[in-house]
């Protein structure tokens, strides 16, 4: 039977426990205490969780007893699944300090990207992880190059615009995590924008215009003056067309079609088109004394318009006009008007905001009484206004005439006393003949005119 000699009592020492102090993008700090009852040496590891080999040295940290020891692994990648191994140097081999409670993993910090895209720009966003990665900076990549705009927070994201970009080009952008002097990828990401807006002019009228559009399906897109960019119409979808008034007749306008840009602040000018409003150019074609034949060139295919005249003045909208005749034809013929009268005309055409004034031709006067009323004119001259020429009466002769007025005898006449002229006739009688024959060249000179063939 054996004898114990001697005896004591041995504790062996605890395993160490290992937790995470914090993570980041690239790197895990963990943590451990040495509960041996001297200095020990310590071995921690790490791979991919899933993968066989670790994925860096090993790093070998000397802790004395009892003291908490802190490490952080860096170079690691984001959003990424890391297992940790922490060993114990005993007898010259190294012991896993997991105590039968399985692998200790962590992952390492992770964002989600995302782009949204308009003709010339791309709004490019990823999460806003706020105090936890604190004193680390981002940095945003296109096509491997760095910009020098800073993300700005929103609504939980951090977000950029990238602008001056080419419609329906594809593009590659990355975000850069800056932690010391370590840079992280948080991911890279492909986008291609949209095509830009078109513009098409439709049915152009004098105080309206139809314009149609094309372009990105869900896209905000507005309709601007091009020359000073006041809005001529908003809030309109990515394809339709709307009908621009009012308008001013004759007048070249030039819309530009603009998109929202993905950041919802800005405006993109995608395209412009130009035209110019209807009008009209009206004249008289003929005239008589008691009508007149108005004419005027097309405005546009359908046009119906609206002639309108009074002997008052009136403007280019028909203030002021006493008649009116509504017509699709190009001329009209106005009568029962009156002779040697003024007359203004205006042209006006009717659209869906009411009458437009197209043209205005004022004062279109009517003329005098024709030939055919040049004999009933010289019939109602008085008869005895009229005194008959003798061919036995003998004028006075020039030289008799600058005698003295006492030495030249009276002449006698039968009838009562007029006064002679020089060549024996009286006053009267040129009156009478004067009237005649101005009426008689009036008469003919304008019925020449009207049998004067038209060019």
């Amino acid at each position: 039977m054996a004898t114990v000699i001697a005896s004591k009592d041995a504790t062996t020492d605890a395993f160490a426990v290992l937790s995470m102090v914090s993570n980041t993008f690239g790197s895990i700090s963990v943590k451990w205490t040495n509960p041996a009852k001297s200095t020990a040496t310590y071995q921690l590891t790490y791979r991919k969780t899933g993968e066989t080999s670790n994925s860096g040295t090993p790093v070998v940290i000397a802790a004395d007893a009892g003291v908490v020891t802190n490490t952080t692994v860096a170079g690691l990648e984001a959003a990424t699944n890391y297992t940790f191994a922490l060993e114990r140097l005993e007898n010259g081999s190294y012991v896993p300090q997991t105590q039968g409670t399985g692998a200790f993993s962590r992952t390492t910090y992770s964002v989600d990207l995302a782009a949204s895209v308009g003709p010339d720009s791309a709004l490019v966003q990823f999460t806003d992880l706020g105090a936890a990665v604190s004193g680390i900076t981002f940095q945003v990549l296109l096509n491997g190059q760095a910009l020098t705009g800073t993300p700005v927070s929103t609504a939980g994201k951090l977000q950029l615009l990238l602008s001056t970009l080419s419609p329906l080009t594809t593009y590659q952008w990355q975000v850069m995590a800056i932690e010391g002097s370590a840079q992280v990828s948080l991911g890279m990401q492909s986008f291609t924008t949209s095509s830009a807006g078109t513009l098409r002019v439709g049915s152009v009228h004098a105080s309206e215009t139809y314009l149609s559009w094309a372009g990105t399906a869900g896209g905000s897109y507005r309709l601007v003056n091009a020359a000073t960019g006041a809005v001529m119409a908003d809030s309109l979808g990515g394809t339709g067309g709307t009908t621009l008034r009012p308008l001013l007749p004759a007048t070249p306008y030039s819309v530009g079609i603009e998109s929202l840009r993905p950041d919802g602040s800005t405006w993109a000018r995608d395209a412009v088109a130009s035209f110019t409003t209807a009008s009209s150019v009206l004249s008289i074609e003929s005239s008589g004394s008691s009508q007149m034949t108005m004419a005027w060139t097309p405005a546009y295919d359908g046009a119906k318009y609206v002639l309108t005249y009074s002997t008052a003045a009136i403007d280019g909208a028909a203030a002021g006009a006493t008649h009116s005749v509504s017509t699709t034809a190009l001329s009209s013929t106005v009568t029962g008007l009156s002779a040697n009268t003024a007359y203004t005309f205006a042209l006006l055409v009717e659209e869906t905001g009411g009458l437009v004034g197209l043209s205005l031709v004022s004062m279109g006067t009517t003329p005098e009484e024709t030939a055919a009323h040049v004999d009933a004119m010289v019939a109602d001259i008085p008869a005895d206004s009229v005194t008959t020429v003798q061919p036995d009466e003998v004028a006075v002769s020039s030289a008799a005439a600058l005698q003295d007025p006492a030495s030249v005898p009276a002449k006698e006449f039968s009838g009562s006393l007029v006064p002679t002229t020089a060549a024996g006739l009286k006053t009267s009688e040129y009156v009478a003949i004067g009237v005649v024959v101005s009426l008689i060249v009036i008469a003919l000179g304008m019925t020449l005119a009207k049998r004067k063939p038209k060019p």
